[in-house]
């Protein structure tokens, strides 16, 4: 079945529905050979700035399967648009369910992003990707901590929480790697270790103590999982106290509240 395609003709500029089946055909207006394969990418092409803001519309209304299909589609016409990169690695991050993470997708998507950008832009495009990184894991953190406080009994749930804990200190780690004197990413790997290392407690409905009373019982990391986390630890708290100057008497800060900070509250509660 013979299907038609929107194209460009590369010498007048002439917008032409093409057959699918057919190598070359002449431009209804100019009567040049137009080479239909070469057509139908220019056509793609001059596409991509509709397709960039229609993406970049449905992130911000929320609308995250939506930008990501646009953000794919311009990267199967341009694979160096660095800005699709970018939009579809957080597209991917924000479609994160508590069972399944995507933040390592995210990771690879920006990673591309920064390897394909020129030196003059370079700064921008890691400060960019290092940013997008911070805010999905702080969002995708609060929601997996919702997901285990519900859940601390199950021993599978608590491996799964583990699991994407790593998950977004490896994000973070990458995040540091492009903007080292970002305190905030710092911090917020210095509060997801805290939080692992902190674990959590539960009453066992079938273990009871010398009362009949529910037994209480506590979840941490295991030991090697321990010794990982405790080494991030120290080396991240050894890095922000390496951009931490004393702060003057009075001094209060005004920074714009993260998804971070009502961990942080209840890790120094």
């Amino acid at each position: 079945m013979v299907t038609f395609k929107a194209a460009t003709c590369p010498a007048c500029a002439g917008a032409l529905q093409v057959p699918d089946n057919r190598s070359t055909i002449k431009c209804m207006y100019c009567g040049v050979n137009v080479i239909v394969r070469e057509a139908i990418h220019a056509a793609a092409v001059g596409n991509i700035q509709n397709w960039l803001m229609l993406a970049n519309t449905a992130a911000v209304s929320g609308n995250y399967q939506e930008a990501y299909s646009y953000f794919t589609r311009i990267l199967e016409v341009d694979s160096d648009c660095i800005d699709a990169w970018l939009g579809k690695g957080e597209a991917a991050a924000r479609l994160s369910a508590p069972q399944y993470s995507r933040i390592p997708e995210m990771c690879a998507n920006v990673a591309t992003a920064v390897e394909l950008v020129n030196s003059e832009n370079e700064a921008a495009v890691k400060a960019r990707a290092a940013e997008s990184i911070y805010r999905c894991s702080g969002i995708y953190y609060q929601l997996i901590r919702q997901r285990i406080q519900r859940n601390i009994s199950s021993d599978a749930a608590w491996g799964e929480f583990m699991h994407q804990s790593g998950e977004i200190l490896t994000g973070l780690e990458k995040a540091y790697k492009y903007t080292p004197k970002d305190k905030r990413i710092i911090e917020g790997i210095i509060l997801v270790c805290k939080d692992l290392l902190t674990g959590g407690a539960y009453y066992d409905p079938y273990m009871r103590d010398h009362k009949k009373r529910p037994m209480l019982r506590t979840r941490a990391v295991p030991g090697d999982y321990a010794v990982r986390v405790n080494r991030t630890l120290a080396h991240y708290a050894g890095a922000l106290r390496e951009l931490t100057p004393a702060p003057p008497p009075g001094h209060t800060s005004s920074a714009e509240p993260s998804a971070y900070d009502a961990l942080a509250t209840y890790l120094s509660s």
